[in-house]
Order: C-alpha cells, then structure tokens, then sequence
C-alpha cells in the first residue's frame, strides 16, 4: 500500500495579510504609550540680589558653550553645587552674582557667558501670624525685604487686620541671644513715616492684631487683599 502524504493547506495571501494585520494591531495595544508631559512648575517669586543660598536652595544656571553645566543644580547640605565633569563648586553663603564668577572660573568661560539665579528659596521662611489664619503661614525668605515689601508680597493684611499693630518677633535662638519684639505701625508707613518698617530677617514672625472697629481700608487702600 503506497501512502500519501498530505500537507497542510497553504493559506493565501488575503489570509496571511489580514493576520499581519491584527497582530500588528494586538502589539500596538499592548505597547505602553508614553507619559504626557509633566505640567510647567509654579513660577517662584524673584529673590533679591542680596539673597545667600544655603541647603537645600535650588540654582539655575545657564553656561554658554557649556551643556554639562547648564540647568538646576541643588545646593547639598555641604554647601556645595555639583558642575559635573568641571567638579563642585562652594555655593553656600553665597550670592547670584558671586556664584555667577565661581562657575565661570570652574567651567572655563568669562563671567559674560554665566547666568545664574535662585530657582527655589527652600532654605528659609519667614511666618505671617494673625487675623484669618489658623496657624502661622510659613512664606520663603526671599532676601532682605521690610515689613511693607513682606506684606505686599504675601499678598496683603486679611480682613480684620489692624495696620496700627503688627509686631515683628525675633527669637535668636541660633545665636543664643534673647527673644527680640519690634512694632511696627504700617499706618504710620502709609503716611510716610517709615521708622519702624524693620529689615526682616529668616525665621522672623511677623505677628498682625486684629482690627477693632477700625477700617482697613481707609489706612492701605492701594494694597492687595486676600
């Protein structure tokens, strides 16, 4: 008896085509699709000239002709600033316009080329106490500022403030010195005379009285409020 052998049907080529198809379409369901883009951070309020960064203070810095040392650096709790292949650089203590001449000089470019700014004041805070919060708002220290700049920046005094009776606490606990209180009258300041619009200083409270019977808005009636 001779045997025959049977092959399996070749399929055609509209049935291979159409099975191309769906495991084409199978495997582009499968593949993970990339993430969206993460969403712009939050603007952060300009700090001034005179602001030193300490830890964890975040830098941005701009090197032209330099790629590798361009973009966020964070300040490190030694003080330091990593520039990768041109090393670490000392940032702590130091101001924008200081810092800008040190990675000039790590990097090998005229101070020209450098820009550098704080991105991120995260070291220090100054607190806002008084009508219309529950707690003390803590707001970073943005440098040097008076009690009136504070104010405004911290988008003005709540309702039922009194601008008469604003006090500036300071504990020196770091320095080991005792507990100093400063009025402040910003209706006085208002009128121009600014004696006691004190520099504030990181950790400072700034503590507002609430207003008894008196109008705020007939002592600040060109500041924001909240």
């Amino acid at each position: 008896m001779v045997r025959v052998s049977r092959r399996a049907p070749v399929p055609s080529a509209r049935l291979r085509a159409a099975g191309l198809a769906a495991l084409v379409c199978l495997a582009g369901c499968c593949t993970p699709r990339p993430e969206p883009p993460a969403p712009p951070a939050a603007p952060t309020p300009a700090v001034s000239p005179d602001y030193a960064v300490v830890f964890p203070d975040v830098l941005e810095l701009d090197v032209a002709g330099r790629p590798e040392c361009t973009g966020p650096r964070l300040v490190y709790p030694d003080g330091r600033i990593n520039l990768g292949s041109h090393g670490m650089v000392f940032a702590e203590g130091c101001t924008a316009a200081e810092l800008t001449r040190r990675v000039a000089d790590a990097a090998g470019v005229p101070p020209q080329q450098v820009s550098c700014r704080v991105a991120a004041a995260r070291s220090r805070s100054v607190f806002l106490v008084g009508p219309g919060a529950d707690h003390p708002r803590a707001i970073p220290y943005s440098g040097p500022e008076r009690v009136t700049d504070f104010v405004r920046r911290a988008g003005g005094l709540a309702v039922g403030a009194d601008p008469s009776d604003v006090r500036v606490v300071r504990r020196n606990v770091a320095r080991g010195a005792p507990t100093e209180t400063f009025r402040v009258d910003l209706s006085a300041v208002r009128r121009g005379d600014g004696r006691t619009d004190v520099v504030l200083e990181p950790n400072d409270e700034v503590h507002v009285s609430a207003d008894h019977g008196v109008r705020l808005t007939a002592f600040l009636p060109d500041w924001p409020r909240r």
